[in-house]
């Protein structure tokens, strides 16, 4: 279930990651897409930085439309309606899928996403 953000230490935070198709970047996320943690393996430093930067902030917004997600079914369970989950900007798992197929048709492959991460 995803908690919402009450300060708590990060630990305490839910978290969403996300990890490129050959595994070599991997970043963790709060719900919202701030990174909490990134791994890159050595041999992707020699990328060109703005290429690296780029797939590592598509990433992060992979795992944040999960967390996003994941709050969406929390708030659709307590009842919000469809058009107010609109209203305040909560992704449909189409807008998601629609994301992530653009993620594969940039960088070559699907991405790795799972939810949550702790």
């Amino acid at each position: 279930m995803v908690q919402p953000d009450s300060g708590a230490p990060e630990s305490d935070l839910p978290t969403f990651t996300a990890t490129s198709a050959s595994g070599a970047i991997a970043v963790r996320t709060t719900e919202r897409g701030q990174p909490v943690r990134l791994r890159i393996r050595q041999d992707e430093l020699y990328r060109q930085p703005d290429d690296l930067a780029a797939e590592i902030v598509a990433l992060c917004r992979r795992a944040a439309d999960r967390g996003a997600l994941a709050r969406r079914a929390q708030l659709e369970a307590a009842g919000m309606s469809a058009q107010a989950l609109a209203v305040i900007g909560m992704p449909t798992r189409e807008q998601v899928a629609r994301a992530e197929f653009e993620y594969e048709q940039r960088y070559g492959a699907d991405p790795q996403i799972w939810s949550p991460a702790n």
